[in-house]
């Protein structure tokens, strides 16, 4: 429930960030986001899902030593990569990117982004893996968005518009600022758990051990978090900024009707991993086919109701976002299709076939690259949601052909 009111308040922040911002300020706001959400995906080197994996170990066997020890390392490491990459990244592309109306400050504000938003996904990993979820939806998006949408409310209403700096900045430090205050409480929490409700300072550092894992879950998961966000960022390099905000409002817009997955995914991955490893490959295949039916169900109802809502939402927000209908509703077809397959790559993630997944993600990721280098120039936002639909089913339907082939649900 939490994580579905987390979602919903993030779509409530971008359709309020894009009526304040106008389509060419959304544009940067977006582009931006979207970049330093891809470094510091990469900062995190998986340590996200290795907290979620470890920590119950570590909590479950009493060693906090080495709990504690991972959280260390995990947030050093993050904060060293994220601020050397990701202050890189954005040098190069201030001198080199022949980006139009991006100013230092807005690439300054976009490299302070990554290291925040790594440590922030790290803290949130380790509290799922203490088996307090609430606080890891609270603290990673809940809280924040939240917050956001309640300042945003506000400074509509008192000084938005005399603003210095650009609204796109403006957004971009308040989303900064949202961050670090959610950030700190979440930090101070972790450690009450780790130091003084288990008495205890010491740590055990497992370096090589915790590398060697999370690069793999890295690599599955950039990958799959790269075929939904490159698409914006390629944009912004590849056409102007009214095409950018456009598209980004579509993804957004289109995303709502997925809301459904967050509920089925929960309900059936754990179950899945149980009736896998007992053998009941029957049993486990009447469950595929129950959840299969309930995800495409949710997500057509879903499409549905943004379908003919989405021309009113656009009229409210007003002139420049007439490109969004046509890639929103494109996006919106994708949804159902690649729900038509059920979850097929969590089946297998379930099922140890990680392996395999990582394959069909990687072959997916690079034809959505290369889709997008061939439409978006000719097609812009058009192509680009092309380019997106065309890469989920594509992994989704071979994740479903490789777990029949292999015999994991009857």
């Amino acid at each position: 429930m939490i994580s579905g009111f987390g979602a919903g308040m993030g779509f409530v922040l971008h359709f309020m960030l894009a009526f304040l911002l106008g389509v060419e300020d959304y544009s940067r706001y977006s582009f931006i986001i979207s970049l330093s959400t891809i470094i510091s995906f990469l900062a995190t080197y998986g340590f996200p899902f290795l907290a979620n994996r470890l920590a119950a170990s570590y909590s479950d066997d009493r060693n906090w030593a080495a709990c504690r020890g991972l959280a260390v390392y995990s947030l050093g490491f993050s904060l060293v990569f994220g601020v050397t990459v990701g202050g890189g990244v954005y040098v190069l592309v201030h001198y080199f990117g022949n980006l139009d109306g991006y100013s230092p400050l807005l690439f300054l504000l976009g490299a302070m982004m990554v290291p925040t938003m790594a440590w922030a996904r790290i803290v949130s990993g380790f509290f799922r893996g203490l088996e307090r979820p609430a606080w890891a939806v609270t603290y990673e998006n809940v809280g924040r968005d939240s917050l956001f949408v309640l300042i945003l409310g506000i400074a509509s209403f008192m000084v938005w518009d005399n603003l210095d700096g650009g609204n796109s900045t403006s957004a971009l430090g308040l989303m900064l600022i949202c961050f670090v205050m959610m950030l700190i409480p979440a930090l101070g929490h972790l450690v009450r758990i780790m130091i003084r409700k288990n008495r205890g300072t010491s740590f055990e550092f497992h370096v090589r051990d915790w590398m060697q894992v999370a690069w793999p879950l890295l690599l599955v998961l950039a990958m799959q978090m790269l075929i939904h966000r490159l698409d914006i960022v390629m944009l912004g390099f590849m056409t102007d900024p009214q095409e950018t905000g456009s598209y980004a409002l579509s993804a957004k817009v289109a995303q709502a009707a997925t809301l459904v997955n967050i509920a089925v995914f929960s309900l059936f991955g754990a179950r899945a991993a149980i009736l896998y490893k007992n053998g009941e490959s029957q049993s486990l295949g009447r469950f595929y086919r129950k959840m299969g039916r309930i995800l495409l169900a949710g997500v057509s109802i879903s499409a549905i109701v943004v379908y003919f809502a989405l021309p009113y939402l656009l009229g409210i927000l007003g002139q420049g976002y007439e490109g969004s209908l046509i890639p929103a509703y494109l996006l919106l077809l994708g949804h159902i299709l690649n729900a038509g397959w059920g979850p097929a790559a969590l089946l297998l993630t379930m099922s140890q076939y990680e392996k395999p997944l990582m394959h069909m993600t990687f072959v997916a990721l690079g034809v959505n690259i290369v889709l997008n280098l061939i439409l978006i120039p000719v097609y812009g936002g058009v192509g680009a949601a092309l380019a997106t639909i065309i890469s989920l089913n594509l992994r989704n339907g071979v994740a479903w052909f490789y777990a029949r082939l292999q015999k994991v649900m009857g």
